[in-house]
């Protein structure tokens, strides 16, 4: 039997997850613009590896305009919040 290839397993890494939700009945805050993003850092669905946590790292504030920018290195995944409504 072959060795799936690596575009194979790569897609298999990404399963679709449009029908999960998450929630944090504990979260003591109210959600709002300046604690969403730390909000969604708690779910499954944020990436540890990202942008996001290379800044936090670094000691700043990724909700703050312009901390992603002079974290960011070439590339990577980056969370940011486009709309609040």
């Amino acid at each position: 039997m072959a060795t799936p290839g690596p575009s194979l397993v790569a897609n298999a890494a990404f399963e679709d997850q449009t029908h999960l939700s998450w929630h944090d009945p504990g979260y003591p805050y109210t959600l709002n613009r300046g604690s969403v993003m730390h909000y969604f850092e708690q779910s499954p669905f944020f990436d540890r590896a990202c942008i996001n946590t290379l800044a936090r790292q670094q000691g700043r504030d990724p909700a703050v305009p312009g901390a992603l920018e002079a974290t960011s290195p070439a590339g990577g995944v980056e969370y940011v919040l486009e709309l609040e409504q």
